[in-house]
């Protein structure tokens, strides 16, 4: 296979090339300059197939404006899409290898708050808790394959019936839940925080220690 030549000033997105520099984990990496100014390190593959454009100042740049314009940062239905955002669209968060890293992407019009609150509408309200759900989990996020739905729901989707090695034994998601005695939702939550599955399923219910709220779409 030819290798895939790389020089100086070759641009992806945002992103200048500098140098490449030493592999890491058998890939190759460059080091570039954002058009902001700051430097970023990143695999060429993730650049070159347009899964990393900036230096993560684009997404900055975004919630910035989103912010500024609404009004609604502090609203549920914001983190919501905040939160969808970037685990589309950051490396640095702890979900973006099961998103963005395997090519989920949210539409250009949902990049714009404003649109995909008309899109979607308000969260609904209730004792029940809403969130974000893709009817097709292999397609990314739009308007036609989206749904707010509870964590009971998404547990009939197809991620929930995935299957799950633990301590050596295989069963589907809703199958360890009931024997772990851990509420499905309980389950996705940790485990789109990023938890190993060890963690998230060896740690009973509730867990000493909290999900990290940044990482979740709620």
């Amino acid at each position: 296979m030819r290798k895939i030549v790389v020089k100086k000033g070759d641009r992806f997105g945002r992103l200048i090339v500098l140098s490449e520099i030493p592999r890491r984990s058998n890939s190759r990496w460059i080091l570039c300059a954002c058009d902001c100014g700051l430097l970023k390190e990143t695999r060429l593959n993730d650049a070159r197939m347009g899964k990393v454009k900036s230096c993560g100042c684009f997404h900055r740049e975004m919630a910035s404006k989103a912010s500024t314009t609404h009004g609604r940062s502090n609203d549920p239905v914001y983190r919501v899409w905040a939160s969808m955002v970037e685990r589309c669209s950051s490396p640095d968060c702890s979900s973006y290898p099961r998103y963005g890293g395997r090519g989920i992407e949210v539409c250009e019009r949902w990049l714009k708050f404003e649109n995909f609150i008309s899109d979607m509408g308000e969260r609904p309200e209730g004792n029940v808790r809403y969130t974000i759900e893709r009817v097709n989990n292999e397609l990314g996020y739009s308007k036609d394959n989206c749904k707010w739905a509870t964590y009971a729901e998404q547990s009939n989707n197809t991620s929930a019936n995935v299957l799950i090695e633990f301590r050596g034994v295989t069963r589907n998601l809703t199958q360890w839940c009931r024997e772990l005695s851990i509420p499905v939702g309980a389950m996705i939550h940790r485990i789109r925080a990023g938890w190993s599955t060890e963690e998230a399923f060896g740690t009973p219910h509730p867990s000493p220690y909290r999900v990290r709220r940044k990482d979740v779409g709620i």
